[in-house]
């Protein structure tokens, strides 16, 4: 196997520190002394490609509080975010699986300096689907003197972009095992994460898809593995989107047909490569509409696009997933659509949990864009 994948790159008394606040809303940045060799972190969910997004800044003290003696893989940055991690975060542990003297070595992670370095359960499970225990875990967050440092190249980057050819291939990093009663259809929710932004009248199709035989999931409460296994077994799979479809990212190639219905402008931009690299029957419904949203951005004087709600024809959606999977689902009626949508923009303005971190301006504003939407007084007054 070893012939077909980049080996790794070996590098010798080196340094590696903390991150850094980062230079710019896209970029990273560390504290390391690599010699000749550059760290790097490979993003690629911009227009522009693949591109180095890591600011690489040499240590100014010569000292080294701490010392790893033995030889360690560079896992590169944590990132406190199961999405990010999940994209772009794990994606140098291959070299585990392909070279045997590696198998047992310790990954170290940059974390904030001074930051704790508890191991979040979803981060353990993450590791573990990676053939990686958590006691082979080491979170640097102060200047580290590492006698012998490995790095091995990305595998796959944010955006679904592989550098490594067959890369897909590699996945399942460890065994996955399939349930015994698995469901052959999923629906994989966001209604529990609704402050977070998810599309409106998801809790009414969440409601019909259950209804016709889907297992609803909520990731946010499952173990990651039990995610990865429920995927690897099922024959179609509906997705609202956000960070749960980055569950596909320890799966390898699957059977399933895959069904996402959006929420922000993009959604195929951030998932299609993703989605192609996984499953050769895949489907994005875009949103409509991003104008259902709390959060406005001062900079540019429009909603922030950070926690939006995507709008949709809900009819629309019923329709198309039938197409494309072959069901049979009823559509559900326009008065039932209409009650659900108007329901969630209520939530969405007077959700104190919603909104409790927005200054009463940027509330206002983001309220007065959206009487202002043609799409939303339709929704509201029109039908």
């Amino acid at each position: 196997m070893e012939k077909f994948y980049p080996t790794p790159k070996h590098l010798t008394q080196v340094r590696i520190g903390p991150l850094l606040p980062p230079t710019a809303g896209n970029r990273l940045a560390c504290i390391a002394d690599t010699g000749n060799f550059k760290l790097t972190h490979i993003r690629a969910d911009g227009l522009h490609g693949p591109h180095d997004a890591l600011d690489v800044i040499k240590p100014l003290e010569s000292h080294c509080p701490s010392r790893i003696e033995r030889a360690a893989i560079y896992g590169g940055p944590y990132l406190n975010h199961f999405g990010h991690m999940a994209a772009e975060g794990i994606h140098r542990l291959w070299c585990r699986k392909v070279f045997p003297d590696l198998q047992d070595l310790p990954v170290i992670f940059q974390i904030a300096e001074g930051e704790n370095p508890a191991v979040e359960d979803w981060f353990r499970s993450m590791l573990s689907l990676c053939g990686v225990p958590d006691s082979q875990l080491i979170f640097v967050n102060c200047l580290t003197h590492v006698d012998q440092l490995i790095v091995p190249q990305q595998g796959r980057v944010l955006g679904g972009e592989q550098l490594i050819q067959d890369y897909t291939k590699l996945f399942p990093l460890s065994p996955i095992h399939i349930p015994p009663h698995a469901k052959n259809n999923l629906y994989i929710s966001r209604s529990r994460q609704f402050i977070k932004g998810t599309y409106l009248g998801e809790k009414l199709v969440e409601s019909v898809l259950s209804q016709n035989g889907f297992e609803v999931v909520y990731p946010e409460m499952s173990e990651v593995r039990h995610v990865v296994e429920k995927l690897t077994a099922a024959e179609l799979v509906v997705f609202s989107e956000g960070s749960g479809i980055h569950n596909l990212e320890f799966c390898g190639h699957i059977s399933a047909k895959i069904f996402v219905i959006g929420r922000r402008f993009g959604t195929k931009r951030r998932f299609a490569r993703l989605l192609d690299s996984v499953t050769s029957q895949w489907h994005i419904v875009p949103a409509v509409s991003n104008d259902a949203t709390v959060h406005w951005d001062d900079n540019s004087g429009n909603p922030s696009s950070r926690q939006v709600y995507g709008i949709h024809d809900i009819q629309e959606i019923i329709r198309e997933l039938n197409n494309f999977a072959g069901l049979n689902i009823p559509v559900v009626s326009p008065a039932e659509t209409h009650a659900a949508q108007v329901n969630d923009i209520l939530r969405i303005i007077f959700d104190p949990s919603a909104i409790e971190d927005i200054s009463d301006i940027k509330l206002g504003k983001a309220v007065r864009f959206m009487s202002k939407s043609s799409i939303i007084q339709n929704i509201i007054i029109k039908r």
